[in-house]
């Protein structure tokens, strides 16, 4: 090969080389943008899910909170109910002790006055 030729061959493979570089290159920025939709997708995707994931659990904590709401205020009826009965037994002892001490009194006055 003479030097002329060997110009040739090498300008030729520069070239080639070139090109082939710039379609790399190409490729890698077309797989780059392809790689960046795929990541926007997928990031939407996730955002919807976790979107409907909130709304799913925050409708079974109002639920549950409902629940538990629906149980505080049935016990505390029943406790008003109990401490009410408790109340008014007491109020009978109470009558029924000062009946019973009214009577020992009148006993004790009647024993030692009359």
């Amino acid at each position: 090969m003479d030097g002329a030729a060997a110009l040739r061959y090498t300008a030729a493979m520069a070239s080639a080389l070139t090109t082939s570089d710039v379609a790399t290159i190409r490729d890698l920025e077309r797989l780059e943008q392809e790689m960046n939709l795929r990541f926007e997708q997928m990031e939407r995707k996730f955002g919807q899910r976790l979107v409907e994931f909130d709304a799913k659990y925050e409708q079974q904590f109002v639920e549950l909170e409902s629940r538990i709401d629906t149980r505080l205020t049935d016990l505390e009826k029943r406790f008003e109910k109990r401490s009410g009965q408790i109340e008014s037994q007491l109020r009978l002892h109470h009558w029924m002790l000062s009946l019973l001490l009214a009577g020992v009194i009148s006993l004790v006055l009647k024993a030692f006055f009359i």
